[in-house]
């Protein structure tokens, strides 16, 4: 039986240490509860209070209350399948907690459904429970009151599912009565839109749709790969979280973002293809780094405190806090002041889900330790560790006497009455009455006008507003006209809202009078209305408009509405303004209109314009049109040709060369710059050519390089070899390769220049000997330099070697890294030369890092050959399993000598070339961008969960990192990280030096790889000590 008072012991101790605030720095007293093995810090005169788990509820999600004050919860059944086997599973339940001695504490729990996709959002409306369950919403309806819900229907299908079940996050409703949902992950969906069009994308998207159904609106689109809840603002601005709203970088990852309609925000990649922009993607509100946030509430009440009305509270999964954030708005953007809300200091914590009860106090989910699919804490799984519900309250407050309105008649109040209800101090009160007079129809209309021409509050007049959104009658729509005079900015922002929500073209004429006397942040969403209920005559009062200072959101709005409007001539007659903010607004309008509406000289004049905001629109128009960079050859050879320009404009320069260098006239210009014999023009050409691919190699290129391989300069030696790899095709440029062979010839060269050499040679060409095998394998070994490794390594597998050096190279093996071996050992197997895959297994047993392959890679790769072979690979099996078991033992041992690790020691670990973890890996503006961003790694991952991630890179892996397998229509087989995909072509990450780019057309099939390109094994080339010392440093990220 649930023990009650178990679970409402704690203990509450006032301290007066320092909890500062994130932005405002203020510092603050706080109070410590001790509760349920972890401590809770919370501001000071709150108490923490646990009111429900094990056994109601054993691993909680998300919740909702009904009206009687029944809590819904999706409860976990500690599956963390990928999402299709979820699907066939249905493991999870979704139960409903009672109180029935109403003293806040759940005592009751009933299955309410059973038997259910993984759910991942619950939203209680009208009489049914609607969870999001991929790739579904469900619409669940208790028919007799018995706690059981009967009817089961389908209400939404998304039509798709991925592996990390990220389709559907939601729904989640609205103040205008519209459900909401967010789409996630990147498979394509095609819906039927509200404003009549047919929407086709990948991308991520929040919708909006009525809960009778029909088609759906668009709130906005993204590149990120998890948007998850959305709340509203007073006036009707839209705030969800996310995670990977940017490429991980700096510590930036995730966080919240105020969604504009229309607006197109992060992670820029190819699903953004086809969606109308405004100009660079809209920023995001609040950045988090890595803290994977998903629970989002904005209080209703001033229980807790009058500064926090109207405050959002986010969940961070992977911090294990709950954020608050004071929104307020400069211009047409929200701004967010952050703080912590609630902090745990257990590892197990996990917030999934944080709401208001009625009587004002905040409940927080805590899911426990099962969930790690595509974005793990610990690598491993650990479904033992359960959840719980906790209360957040304000001592002293929350004494709401029937703060549900369960007394009120409401079928026998009449519409001034329920309009009076709307000033009631109880939110839940205000809500029910506000969705009773939307029903009533124009019956209730009356009242409603009356009360927004009368009223003295304020936020009774902000509920009249939203009343009659959600009031379908024609005489609703007419009397929200009056709200556009209200004193009070919210009030006005509301109806303009609803203007826009709902179409209402009658609006238009009102909008126009009054948009130049709005405030900047009610022009915004007057630009928006503009854009789906104006005509022609609203282009000039929108684009004139626009001046330099004009903010990001309001800039968007305002361009956004002309796309909509669609009105050409109109637009383009305002090119000619002498007012720069104009005419980039029409520029950009243009471009996105659907339809070849702008001219190559358009862009190319704001390009070459003085103004720097329009220079960038120009290059920003431009990548939409590289075509017309045929018009920039004298642009780019003065740019190349000129002297002391600062290194960050240089770099600039050459990423804009590197994106057009394949348009014939620039491509032509590249080599006959080779010609101008300035040694600062010809490094710069050659450092663009080796970091870009050709599609067409023209002789005076060729020529060029071939030119720049006889300096004596080392530097530019290198380059010009890099050069011509970069250029290396099926074509025999006979002079070029003797030269290229002569330098890997002469031992007098550095290394790398030898190597480098040797990989530009086509591989036919190469000089397959066993001298070659010779002079480059010592290079392969782990103890070189890592660019070393990955060039000896490239020649090793990559050239056909006759028979008889491949069966050398196997020698090659027990030198290797963890990262090289696994491509040596497939290539060598894939020969089918008996004797070489002999001498592989013979080499295996003298390899130290054998024990980082992949046993079931191992299995796989070794059965197709045979009983006799397989038989001898079985030894190779049991001694990867055997040190997999060994590994985890050795954690335990490491994690009880971690406090003798040293911060520096370890941050000259995770730079050297041993450790190699820079190859991939970033920490603030040094390093790699294969892997994930470890600016901040510290706060979300505890010292156990960095060894495991260490010592198991492949166990589990982090969203946007999955490693996939491709089979291409060629037989050929890559297995990598896929970091862009555009509809036409797919770039592969292979790993730490190469990506490819496979074209659609080429692929035979695509599915999720077992692997990590993050080999195992790094504890193979460290020591106790300096595994130690890496993930003490690695901790200290912070």
């Amino acid at each position: 039986m649930f023990n009650r008072s178990a679970c409402c012991s704690f203990v509450y101790t006032t301290t007066w240490a320092v909890w500062t605030l994130l932005i405002s720095g203020i510092p603050i007293q706080a109070a410590e509860v001790e509760l349920d093995g972890q401590i809770f810090t919370v501001a000071d005169g709150m108490t923490v209070e646990r009111v429900a788990g094990p056994p109601l509820v054993n691993r909680p999600i998300h919740a909702d209350f009904d009206e009687q004050g029944r809590l819904y919860v999706l409860d976990s059944s500690g599956s963390s399948a990928r999402g299709p086997e979820q699907l066939k599973e249905k493991s999870h339940r979704i139960v409903q907690l009672t109180d029935t001695d109403n003293d806040g504490v759940f005592d009751k729990s009933t299955v309410f459904a059973d038997r259910f996709m993984l759910p991942e959002g619950a939203c209680w409306h009208d009489g049914s429970l609607y969870v999001a369950a991929p790739p579904e919403i469900w619409k669940l309806t208790d028919e007799d009151e018995d706690g059981i819900a009967e009817k089961r229907e389908v209400w939404f299908d998304g039509t798709t599912l991925t592996g990390c079940a990220n389709d559907l996050h939601g729904p989640y409703l609205g103040p205008d009565g519209f459900l909401y949902w967010a789409k996630g992950a990147f498979a394509e969906q095609s819906h039927d839109l509200l404003n009549g069009d047919t929407l086709t994308t990948r991308a991520a998207h929040l919708f909006r749709r009525h809960p009778s159904g029909g088609p759906i609106g668009n709130v906005m689109t993204g590149g990120m790969d998890n948007p998850v809840e959305i709340v509203f603002t007073p006036g009707g601005e839209r705030i969800f979280t996310t995670t990977f709203l940017e490429h991980p970088q700096e510590g930036k990852r995730d966080g919240l973002i105020h969604a504009i309609y229309g607006g197109v925000y992060g992670k820029d990649h190819g699903v953004l293809v086809d969606h109308p922009r405004t100009g660079e993607l809209m920023p995001a509100l609040v950045h988090q780094g890595a803290s994977a946030p998903c629970g989002l509430a904005r209080l209703e009440s001033s229980q807790l405190g009058t500064d926090y009305s109207t405050n959002v509270l986010s969940c961070s999964f992977n911090k294990h806090r709950v954020f608050r954030h004071k929104i307020g708005n400069q211009g047409g953007m929200l701004t967010s002041e952050n703080s912590e809300f609630l902090v745990s200091d257990s590892p197990d914590f996990h917030p999934t889900d944080v709401f208001e009860d009625a009587d004002g106090s905040v409940l927080v989910i805590n899911t426990g330790g099962w969930y790690k699919i595509c974005c793990p804490t610990s690598q491993f799984y650990r479904p033992e560790v359960l959840g719980a519900i906790y209360r957040v309250r304000k001592i002293g407050s929350h004494h709401e006497n029937d703060a549900r309105g369960k007394t009120i008649d409401w079928g026998q109040k009449s519409p001034a009455e329920l309009v009076s209800l709307l000033a009631d101090k109880r939110f839940a009160v205000r809500n029910r009455a506000r969705k009773r007079l939307g029903e009533l129809g124009a019956i209730s209309v009356p009242a409603l006008k009356d009360g927004l021409s009368k009223l003295k509050n304020d936020q009774q007049r902000l509920q009249v507003v939203w009343a009659m959104c959600q009031n379908s009658s024609a005489a609703a729509r007419q009397a929200i006209h009056l709200a556009l005079d209200d004193s009070n900015e919210t009030v006005v922002h509301a109806a303009l809202h609803s203007i826009s929500l709902m179409f209402d073209k009658t609006a238009a004429e009102a909008i126009r009078q009054h948009f130049a006397s709005f405030s900047a942040y009610n022009r915004r969403i007057a630009a928006e209305c503009l854009g789906r209920i104006g005509n022609s005559e609203d282009i000039p009062l929108l684009l004139n408009s626009l001046t330099t200072e004009t903010d990001r959101a309001l800039e968007h709005s305002i361009i956004f509405a002309c796309i909509e409007l669609g009105e050409v001539e109109a637009i383009r007659s305002l090119l000619s303004s002498t007012n720069v903010a104009t005419v980039r607004g029409a520029l950009i309008a243009l471009d996105q209109i659907p339809g070849d509406h702008l001219e190559s000289d358009d862009a190319l004049a704001a390009i070459g314009a003085d103004n720097q905001a329009m220079q960038d629109t120009g290059w920003w128009l431009l990548d939409h049109h590289p075509t017309w960079a045929a018009g920039l050859t004298d642009y780019f050879e003065r740019a190349i040709k000129q002297n002391n320009v600062p290194t960050d404009a240089r770099q600039q320069l050459q990423q804009r060369l590197n994106h057009y260098i394949n348009t014939p006239e620039i491509l032509t210009m590249v080599g006959q710059l080779f010609q101008s014999n300035e040694a600062s023009v010809e490094a710069f050409l050659l450092s663009a050519i080796s970091s870009t691919k050709l599609t067409t190699i023209p002789e005076s290129i060729t020529d060029g390089i071939y030119q720049s391989l006889q300096t004596s300069k080392n530097d530019n030696l290198l380059l010009a070899v890099n050069a011509a790899r970069a250029i290396r095709g099926e074509k025999d440029h006979h002079q070029l390769e003797a030269r290229l062979l002569s330098l890997f010839q002469d031992s007098q060269n550095p290394a790398e220049i030898r190597l480098a050499a040797l990989n530009a040679i086509r591989p036919t060409a190469r000089p397959l000997t066993s001298k070659t095998i010779i002079e480059i394998r010592d290079y392969a070994a782990a103890s070189q330099p890592l660019q070393l490794q990955s060039l000896a390594v490239d020649a090793l597998v990559n050239s056909p070697w006759p028979i008889e050096q491949w069966r050398q190279i196997a020698a090659v093996m027990p030198t290797l890294g963890s990262m090289h071996l696994r491509p040596v050992v497939t290539t060598l197997v894939k020969t089918q030369d008996n004797q070489t895959i002999l001498n592989t297994l013979a080499a295996l047993e003298q390899t130290p890092t054998a024990t980082t392959l992949n046993p079931e890679e191992v299995r796989k790769l070794f059965s197709p050959l045979g009983e006799p072979i397989a038989k001898l690979a079985e030894p190779l099996v049991d001694r990867i399993e055997l040190e997999h078991k060994s590994r985890i033992e050795r954690i335990d041992s490491l994690l009880t000598k971690i406090d003798s690790g040293d911060i520096t020691r370890g941050q000259k670990v995770f730079h050297s070339a041993k450790a190699a973890c820079t190859a991939c890996h970033r920490i603030a503006y040094l390093g790699g961008r294969v892997g994930p961003d470890l600016t901040r790694i510290g706060q979300i991952r505890t010292e156990r969960d960095l060894l495991e991630a260490v010592l198991f890179p492949s166990a589990s892996f982090v969203q946007s990192f999955e490693p996939v397998s491709i089979i291409t229509t060629d037989g050929q087989v890559y297995s990598g990280i896929q970091r862009d995909d555009n509809g036409h072509t797919l770039v592969l990450q292979l790993d730490a030096q190469k990506k490819i780019r496979i074209l659609h057309a080429d692929i035979e099939e695509q599915r999720a790889s077992p692997t990590s390109i993050m080999p195992a094994g790094l504890d193979k080339h460290l020591s106790d000590q300096q595994l130690i010392d890496l993930i003490k440093f690695l901790k200290a990220s912070q």
